[in-house]
């Protein structure tokens, strides 16, 4: 059997295995464009890995040639529909193989299914006919880079060649101020900004691997970063009342809503856009506006109650809009606000590209109709579900994600964009993502694909291991709550949320499940089951769940006894549970510095600390 992600929508299987030998050789079309020929030579390096055996490239002259062939190419018609397009046919037996593209973009497609292939089944392959497309048009992922963690060119890089070779086709980054404006650079604060030199080193990097990079810049809601700097505070519906190295959090996750209605607000926007959207050759840009909490609540609480919040949100829309238009690009926004106004829905011109979003298991995914039924096209969007959390759920990322697809199926939706946040610090790290993104990338390709299918087929890919061991692992401890957010609360001084506790039954198992866990990644790091960042970020978030489920049952010892009371017992497992949250975070820090820029982790680092520093005080205390 071969494990494919994603898995083709059709495959025959035939007599006979294909070998690489002695004098194989890989005959590249000459129709072929640069990111088939990158994909060709990695394909090389792939079989060079296997065989130890450089097989060479070579282009396809008039004459037959003799021995066993690779060939690539493309079909003489070409194909006009955009989903056949991105469609091939590979063909495997003892002759030779065969992969043909029905377009430049099909066979690039075509080279990443046969890389896995050899990643399968080694130098020999079985026999097989596979006939490909894909279900959706758009197949996307949003990474948040704004939210503490800006990760590091070498970081995105890899995450893109991980798109690639799933078969997703554009990629976005979620940016409220980490980028090196030239007007002001102050916007970027201390945050290791991304600069026009890496966006455009990026822009060039997604081009070679068929990927559209689409622009996302925050110019409505969420705004804090920018808004809470003294020469732009006044442009806000509602001023932030303390700078944003003061906030917490919760309270940059608000941020704050731009003043839509002030000239000088729109002023500062065409600056940002100036600067930012020529670096794209795309010819969309995502201008987000969603969760607008304080649009007609400050400054024009008078006209928004006149006129209402919903004609206030559209009005900055269409002119969102006309300011793409100038950029000489089509404007996507999120759609939650427009959902709260359907009625409002209808007045928006066609060529405004809405963006569905929610991420629980039980969202509402027949909210999609709204747009559908307006005629808009639109994007449903899932989350891979790793904010506010040590580790991603994936139970319900799976839920969400499967679901949603089928809905963009229902409806005709143009693709599906998989996303990825950071709330509170954006602790979650990303080898705990990279499940939910390759499972976007599976079922927005084939719809049929099952859960059970796919955990198997990327267990396979990821860590060579065909039981799923790991994948269990990650399964087994999905929590529905944010465990990050639990894990740094202080035990006092910040009661925690109703939404974020849990049980006994969820502690113990929480600490249950993060022993395997542990056991299974350290397992896979030492034996080398792939790449060993992606083994050790899984370690370590196993071990941190582990402290989560005891930071529960302390968190609840300590309510029933009391912080003053004595309880030597108590105190001995709180002084523990320190020790171990900052032995723990010691070894948290070289994995975060490995992938990602310093900024961000001095506030982990100080929740860190404060959270150990309560329990120690805390423990002092209760030994009387």
């Amino acid at each position: 059997m071969s494990h494919l992600v994603p898995q083709p929508k059709s495959i025959s299987p035939m007599e006979g295995v294909f070998a690489i030998q002695e004098g194989t050789r890989i005959f590249l079309t000459n129709k072929a464009e640069r990111p088939e020929y990158l994909a060709a030579t990695q394909l090389q390096r792939v079989i060079q890995a296997l065989c130890n055996r450089k097989v060479p490239l070579d282009r396809p002259g008039l004459l037959p040639f003799e021995g066993p062939t690779i060939h690539l190419a493309i079909e003489e018609d070409g194909a006009a529909a955009p989903l056949e397009a991105q469609g091939y046919r590979l063909k495997v037996d003892p002759a030779g193989i065969e992969v043909v593209g029905r377009s430049a973009v099909g066979l690039f497609y075509g080279i990443q299914t046969l890389q896995q292939l050899f990643q399968n089944h080694g130098p020999a392959i079985p026999s097989m006919v596979i006939e490909d497309a894909p279900a959706l048009e758009v197949r996307g992922f949003y990474h948040d880079v704004s939210r503490g963690k800006v990760p590091r060119l070498s970081t995105l890089k890899w995450l893109i060649d991980y798109l690639a070779i799933h078969k997703i086709n554009q990629f976005q980054l979620y940016i409220e101020h980490p980028f090196l404006f030239r007007f002001d650079p102050s916007i970027a604060q201390d945050s290791n900004p991304l600069t026009s030199d890496d966006i455009l080193e990026l822009q060039e990097y997604c081009v070679d691997r068929r990927i559209e990079f689409v622009p996302s810049l925050q110019a409505f809601g969420h705004m804090g970063g920018v808004l809470a700097l003294p020469q732009y505070k006044h442009l806000a519906d509602v001023e932030l009342e303390a700078p944003w190295e003061d906030l917490t959090w919760r309270e940059r996750m608000r941020g704050a809503t731009i003043d839509s209605c002030s000239e000088e607000a729109r002023a500062l926007l065409e600056k940002m856009f100036d600067a930012y959207l020529p670096l794209f050759d795309s010819d969309k840009v995502n201008f987000c506006a969603d969760e607008t909490y304080d649009l007609g609540e400050g400054k024009n609480k008078e006209k928004g109650d006149a006129v209402g919040k919903g004609r206030l949100y559209v009005d900055h829309i269409l002119w969102l809009r006309e300011a793409a238009a100038r950029h000489g690009k089509q404007l996507m926004i999120w759609g939650d606000i427009l959902l709260k106004h359907p009625d409002l829905v209808a007045e928006l011109p066609k060529d405004i590209i809405l963006m569905n979003w929610g991420y629980e298991a039980n969202h509402d995914y027949e909210s999609t109709a709204v747009f559908a039924k307006a005629g808009l096209t639109f994007y449903c969007c899932p989350g891979v579900c790793g904010w506010n959390r040590v580790m991603n759920d994936v139970e319900n990322a799976t839920v969400n994600i499967v679901e949603f697809t089928k809905t963009a199926v229902k409806y005709g939706a143009k693709g599906l964009l998989n996303t990825d946040w950071g709330d509170h610090g954006h602790y979650n790290p990303l080898g705990a993502s990279l499940h939910g993104i390759a499972l976007g990338a599976a079922v927005s390709w084939n719809t049929d694909t099952t859960a059970e299918e796919f955990d198997k087929s990327w267990s396979v890919l990821t860590f060579n291991d065909p039981q799923a061991k790991g994948v269990e692992a990650l399964r087994k401890q999905s929590l529905g709550v944010g465990t990050w957010i639990i894990l740094y609360t202080p035990f006092v001084g910040e009661p925690l949320h109703p939404v974020y506790k849990a049980g006994e039954e969820e502690a113990h198992g929480l600490i249950r499940q993060g022993i395997k866990g542990r056991k299974i990644f350290q397992d896979y790091f030492e034996n080398r089951q792939g790449e060993s960042w992606i083994t050790a970020e899984l370690a370590h978030g196993s071990k941190m769940n582990m402290l989560v489920g005891e930071k529960i049952l302390l968190w609840k010892e300590l309510a029933e006894n009391g912080h003053d009371k004595p309880n030597p017992e108590l105190a001995e497992r709180l002084e523990a549970f320190a020790s171990r949250v900052s032995e723990h975070f010691h070894d948290y820090q070289p994995l975060w510095l490995a992938r990602n820029r310093p900024c961000g982790l001095p506030d982990i680092r100080r929740a860190v600390d404060k959270l150990v520093a309560q329990a120690v005080e805390i423990a002092e205390r209760l030994r009387g």
